[in-house]
């Protein structure tokens, strides 16, 4: 049995759901999971991987590399500046002690993709690693050719499930447990932040939806601002649900939407929205790389304001035929293209490719 040190800080809910069924699906390719993580989401899953509960320092490191003869190393690199160092140690340490490293994650900050030092600095710390284990082929673009042969592919995604115990359940019931009565929904799911545009999309709401007794705004996520609190609560058809973890809800408020809307930066909340058959509406700005997902006019629309957004909602919303479509084929994306299969697979290609 090949251990494996995996840092990770920190560890948020989805990640201990995904890392649980790594453990065990590795456990049976003969390679034990260990996760050093610096904090766990308050909130997660029972954890049955096991997990190293002690202060990433670099003594701390040495020991438990010895001590637990970890062979590989997976690295996913923190923009916290305090474990910086000790990240740089940690890949400097493996390739003295020959021990194989493995990046894990974007490659590269494509916010900064004008910024030639930055992207530069990046590529030369990826040299550290023996294999770089990217979420998507579309973060390949800006690496340097020299990594070519040891980049791989995890398609970052999500376990999913509860599809077939709802999906008979009619969605009016369902927005009754939450006081909606609006025939559509519009929903925007994750963190309230500045790169996700959110000012933009109450707006939208405010200029185009504010009166309507038909289509709904739902809001799921933290972060929350006290000026956005007071505008949205004078509105009957906004819809403020909080920050929502709990898999029955988030399935109950997923189901009963019709349209997933983010105009800014957009994440893992393509792969869930699409996944409940929802089209995915944003704007062209630099999204993660789960974006790959998305094909204008297939299963979304990527656009250029918040204008030609409410637009299509409107347009959706009288073509129900259309609707159901693109709904359909974002569904089918999910399915066929980021089972969690498909992110296990890259694990198991790169960890083969050390042997």
């Amino acid at each position: 049995m090949k251990n494996i040190l995996l840092l990770h800080p920190p560890l948020l809910f989805y990640k201990v759901r995904i890392y649980n069924l790594l453990y065990h699906e590795l456990m049976k390719r003969g390679y034990k999971l260990h996760v050093w993580t610096t904090h766990i989401q308050e909130g997660s899953d029972p954890i049955s991987f096991p997990v190293i509960d002690k202060a990433m320092t670099i003594k701390n490191f040495v020991s438990i590399v010895r001590g637990m003869e970890i062979s590989i190393q997976i690295n996913t690199l923190s923009k916290e500046a305090n474990i910086i160092a000790f990240y740089c140690f940690s890949i400097c340490y493996a390739k003295m002690m020959k021990m194989r490293s493995i990046y894990y994650g974007h490659g590269l900050d494509l916010s900064k993709r004008n910024n030639t030092l930055k992207i530069s600095i990046q590529n030369l710390f990826h040299l550290g690693f023996n294999r770089l284990l990217l979420y998507s082929y579309d973060q390949c673009k800006y690496m340097w050719k020299i990594h070519n042969d040891k980049i791989y592919i995890a398609k970052n995604t999500l376990i999913l499930g509860g599809y077939r115990k709802l999906e008979k359940i009619a969605k009016t019931n369902i927005k009754n447990k939450y006081g909606i009565c609006e025939k559509y929904i519009v929903l925007f799911s994750g963190r309230i932040s500045e790169r996700k545009n959110f000012h933009i999309f109450l707006k939208m709401f405010e200029k185009y939806f504010a009166d309507s007794t038909k289509i709904g705004f739902v809001v799921v996520g933290p972060g929350m601002k006290q000026e956005h609190s007071y505008t949205v609560s004078k509105y009957h058809n906004f819809h403020y649900l909080g920050p929502v973890y709990d898999k029955p809800r988030i399935n109950d408020i997923f189901h009963m939407s019709d349209v997933f809307c983010v105009p800014g930066s957009l994440g893992l909340g393509i792969v869930e929205a699409m996944y409940w058959g929802l089209p995915v509406l944003t704007m062209d700005v630099i999204h993660g790389p789960e974006a790959m997902y998305i094909r204008n006019g297939y299963n979304g629309f990527i656009l250029e304001n918040m204008h030609e957004i409410a637009k299509m909602i409107f347009y959706l919303f009288v073509n129900p035929a259309l609707l159901s479509v693109l709904g359909t084929n974002a569904r089918s994306t999910v399915l066929n293209e980021a089972g969690i299969e498909r992110m296990f697979s890259g694990f198991y290609e790169v960890l083969s490719s050390l042997s």
